[in-house]
């Protein structure tokens, strides 16, 4: 017997509406996800610099991410898909990643104490000490790309399967949130003398920045998990042949054809505007503290050593803070204005909250423009950045750009789960990996992650040669940057392209 009911004029069966506290615990994992995602990114680099790696060597230690997105976030989809753990499909990977994350996190913020502990066994050698520290580093760094593959990937297909259809927009929306939110909590708390407030976490500004971002990852997975209940699957519901799961990625060859052409649509979407977004998130920092302090260094009038030039890279940690400030809010206000679906319309009509939200809805703004626009706007701020002539205007194009993350964080995994719903609804996608014609959920959404993480490995080679070539040249660093981030703005126009080929089906979504 079905607990939902019936959409008028339809014969699928809607779950009754979850609510709003729900739906953030669905979605509360992500959150600590991204605090650990932001010190990585941003923190991450300097930190291994520090210990004297070089930044070739530090190229390869985070292409560690992409090739893990691309590789094991299927791997781990495929198996949980196929899971009879009586925990449930996600939480299990989910719990396994956390502990993962957790201890690489930890171990690459003390790899100088281990390191040092490790050279000072009798058959170390004198001075060995660096070169302990370094492989200790990359260890964990490489540990650290691997245990987040399994939480990413099931949060998200968790999200998909506790999510009902008609509230799948709802759900990415709170998703979107909570990432923006971790976002903008760990550049506020990067910018705090943390070892001053907490000295018992750490003795360093990354040893405490990581002991706090992984006591934040472990409460949102607790919340997650503990609020989010799974059904137990049933024996015949699951076929762990770990050869099937060995062979996953060669199933995904075979069966991408069976894929819809919206979903295919989505992921053509994402690939190419990924190859704009990787230059964006991993050179802005780079790029924007360098003209900073150029811009700094230059109003003192001389090329001083004062300590004052540091205040062009709390400039840009502020320029990130507007960034992340931005996003938050279009992430909610976005979705109060994007047009409803004919089904919300139907689910929810005596709904008084939500009926006084659809008449601040705009009727032209479906999501597939919003996804459209926001991929053009960003095509602009990534030509419009290079040329700034003031800090001014640079922080302000990063700020808009905090609109269009703001759309790419929502709108594509909306679309994606909606049409995974839909799919599972009509062709019975819970069946087995190997006997169905159809990829079950966490396989789509590792090989949605798949979309996103190879343009990544394509742009790090792209922004090689671009470094190469014009460093030959004898231009400044923040130039070559510069150009670097431009590149993206080709791809970010493609997706922007590939989006306007989206169904506007809007009495679907």
């Amino acid at each position: 017997m079905s607990s939902g009911r019936e959409c008028p004029g339809s014969e699928v069966k809607l779950e009754e509406k979850k609510g709003t506290w729900y739906l953030i615990a669905l979605t509360a994992g992500l959150g600590g996800l991204q605090c650990v995602f932001t010190v990585q990114f941003s923190y991450g680099s300097p930190y291994l610099s520090s210990i004297g790696l070089s930044k070739p060597l530090m190229c390869l230690v985070w292409l560690a991410g992409p090739f893990a997105g691309a590789f094991a976030q299927p791997f781990f989809g495929a198996w949980s898909d196929q899971s009879s753990s009586r925990w449930g499909r996600r939480r299990p990977f989910i719990l396994l990643g956390g502990v993962l994350t957790i201890i690489s996190l930890l171990g690459l913020a003390w790899s100088q104490a281990i390191g040092e502990s490790l050279s000072r066994t009798p058959h170390s050698s004198r001075g060995s000490a660096p070169t302990a520290t370094k492989a200790v580093a990359i260890f964990f760094a490489y540990l650290l790309n691997l245990g987040t593959q399994p939480i990413q990937g099931g949060l998200r297909s968790l999200i998909i399967d506790k999510a009902p259809r008609h509230q799948q927009m709802e759900a990415s929306a709170w998703a979107s949130r909570l990432i923006e939110a971790g976002n903008l909590f760990s550049y506020i708390i990067g910018c705090i003398p943390l070892p001053g407030f907490l000295p018992f976490l750490g003795g360093t500004h990354f040893q405490t920045l990581c002991s706090l971002v992984s006591c934040v990852l472990t409460v949102s997975l607790a919340t997650t998990c503990w609020f989010i209940a799974e059904a137990v699957p049933e024996q015949n519901e699951t076929f762990t042949s770990p050869h099937s799961i060995r062979n996953s990625p060669k199933c995904y060859a075979f069966k991408l054809p069976t894929i819809s052409n919206q979903i295919k649509i989505i992921l053509q979407v994402q690939f190419a505007s990924w190859m704009s977004w990787f230059p964006f998130l991993y050179y802005t920092t780079t790029y924007f503290n360098q003209i900073c302090t150029a811009a700094y260094i230059e109003s003192l009038g001389e090329a001083s050593t004062s300590p004052d030039w540091i205040n062009g890279t709390k400039a840009g940690s502020l320029a990130f803070i507007l960034y992340s400030m931005v996003s938050l809010g279009a992430g909610f206000l976005l979705p109060r204005i994007v047009q409803s679906s004919q089904e919300d319309k139907l689910v929810f009509q005596s709904d008084k909250t939500f009926l006084l939200q659809a008449r601040a809805q705009l009727a032209w703004l479906t999501m597939r423009r919003l996804w459209m626009l926001s991929l053009f706007l960003f095509a602009c701020c990534l030509f419009a950045m290079p040329l700034a002539s003031s800090l001014i205007i640079c922080t302000s194009t990063i700020a808009i750009a905090g609109l269009c993350r703001a759309v790419t964080a929502w709108v594509p995994f909306a679309l994606l789960g909606h049409e995974i719903a839909h799919s599972t609804e009509q062709d019975s996608w819970d069946e087995p990996l190997g006997e169905s014609q159809n990829l079950t959920t966490g396989s789509l959404v590792g090989i949605h992650n798949l979309a996103m993480a190879l343009p990544q490995v394509i742009a790090t080679i792209e922004a090689a040669i671009i470094f190469w070539i014009l460093g030959s040249q004898n231009l400044t660093e923040d130039v070559v940057v510069g150009w670097v981030i431009r590149a993206g703005c080709l791809p970010a126009v493609g997706a922007a392209l590939f989006a306007m080929k989206l169904r506007e089906d809007i009495d679907r979504f």
